[in-house]
Order: C-alpha cells, then sequence, then structure tokens
C-alpha cells in the first residue's frame, strides 16, 4: 500500500510546530494526479481496443458464410444466423468503447485538467511569496512546477 510509510496519522501533521502539513499535501496531490493519470491512460488503451476489436468483428460479419450449403437446411439457416451475431457483438463492443470515452476518460480528463489548474492556483501565490525559501515551499515547488 502506498502509505505504508506513514507512521502516523495524517490530522497529526497539522498539529505541530513543523511545516510537515504543506509537504503531507503537496504529497498526497503528488499521488492522486498519478493515480489519475494512471486510471486515464488505462481507460484509453481499453476504449482503443474495444473499438479495434468491434471494428474487426464488423469486418468478419461482413464475410460471406454458408453460401454452398443447400438452402433451407438447418445448417444453412444456423450459418445465416453468425453474422448477425457477429455483427451485434461487434456493435456491443464498439457501444462499449464509446461508453467508455464518454462516461469515463472524458470526466476523468476534465478532472485532471480542473485539478491541474488548481495546482496551479495554488502554487502561484507560493511563486511570488517574499518567504519562498521554506523547505515546505521548495517541496511544493518540484511538485506544482
Amino acid at each position: 500500500m502506498a502509505t505504508e510509510g506513514l507512521h502516523y496519522p495524517f490530522a497529526d501533521n497539522f498539529w505541530g510546530n513543523e511545516e510537515a502539513s504543506i509537504q503531507v499535501i503537496v504529497e498526497r496531490s503528488r499521488r492522486s494526479k498519478q493515480t489519475s493519470e494512471q486510471i486515464k491512460r488505462l481507460f484509453e488503451k481499453r476504449a482503443q481496443l474495444e473499438e479495434e476489436y468491434g471494428d474487426r468483428l464488423l469486418q468478419i460479419a461482413q464475410s460471406p458464410l454458408g453460401d454452398h450449403e443447400e438452402y433451407g437446411s438447418t445448417f444453412s439457416d444456423t450459418l445465416n444466423d453468425i453474422p448477425a451475431a457477429t455483427e451485434a457483438a461487434a456493435r456491443a463492443h464498439l457501444d462499449l468503447a464509446q461508453q467508455i470515452k464518454h462516461h469515463l476518460e472524458s470526466p476523468l480528463s476534465t478532472f485532471v485538467k480542473d485539478q491541474k489548474e488548481v495546482r496551479q492556483a495554488v502554487c502561484y501565490p507560493c511563486r511570488s511569496s517574499p518567504y519562498r525559501s521554506g523547505p515546505h515551499l521548495t517541496q511544493s515547488h518540484r511538485f506544482f512546477l
């Protein structure tokens, strides 16, 4: 687990004379950013794979099947159902790709962008502060810049 290195509760960082609270918040924000970006990449890859698979299934569904079988036979009827079932599966994968993009990837991209703007808004006062030399500000600069 990512918090194994912490030997004290999160709230304890805000009750002492030390400036640990800024460092803890910056570190948690950095880890959150990295995790969000990893999840976003996963959604992008999954949507891409679903779309590629759906496209390939559509190509397969267009292939002729059972042309040489006797018309009206049970086997011929069964073979005639395969392209429609394959096309339905292809459309389901293409729909899933669109749902991943619309319901997961796009909102997460917006969230990551909004969080970046928040981090920059928080960092700007740190950059213009005359008290920039503190260790907590040095940590925040590395994170925000």
